[in-house]
């Protein structure tokens, strides 16, 4: 049985998805630093989802999702409507789940409309700086290429996925 047969009968959940992004973050750490760089561009590309995840985990958690709960229904059933409703985008088919930019504005939304209006030891600035550098230097259809990336592109990606995870908790505390 492969991989794929095996995980296919169960829902990833969002206790998965936070598993998952420790283990990326560390499996992009390896790929980063790999000693003829061949290795570089995996890095980012699983440094992006590190930063995806986090701000799903953000969103999950500032909702008050559970940990078994199916993190694709969630993001399927809420994410899209709600970036409509507090107008970061026009319509649900330009929300795009792994925009980061998308989904940094659907988290800072969703705390507002929690009542958490800034943050106790980090800055909106440096949130957003975060952001941008990683979108800066990831996207999705990444997986078609196979460039080898600057070593200030690799440095800037990972300045700012572990950033990200490191003020991970205060992003939805």
């Amino acid at each position: 049985m492969g991989i794929r047969q095996r995980l296919s009968g169960g829902n990833s959940t969002i206790q998965d998805m936070e598993k998952a992004l420790e283990s990326r973050y560390y499996e992009a750490s390896h790929l980063i630093v790999s000693p003829d760089d061949a290795h570089r561009w995996g890095g980012i590309y699983l440094l992006g989802y590190v930063g995806e995840m986090v701000l799903k985990m953000v969103y999950f958690k500032l909702k008050g999702c559970l940990p078994g709960e199916d993190a694709w229904a969630v993001l399927k059933n809420n994410a899209k409507s709600e970036a409509v409703g507090y107008g970061i985008v026009k319509q649900t088919s330009d929300f795009d789940f792994h925009n980061l930019q998308n989904m940094l504005d659907l988290v800072l939304w969703t705390r507002r409309n929690r009542g958490r209006v800034g943050f106790a030891r980090i800055s909106l600035p440096d949130l957003s700086s975060a952001v941008l550098a990683l979108q800066a230097n990831w996207w999705v259809p990444m997986r078609y290429f196979g460039e080898r990336p600057l070593t200030e592109e690799v440095k800037a990606a990972y300045e700012a996925a572990s950033w990200l995870r490191t003020y991970y908790f205060e992003l939805w505390s």
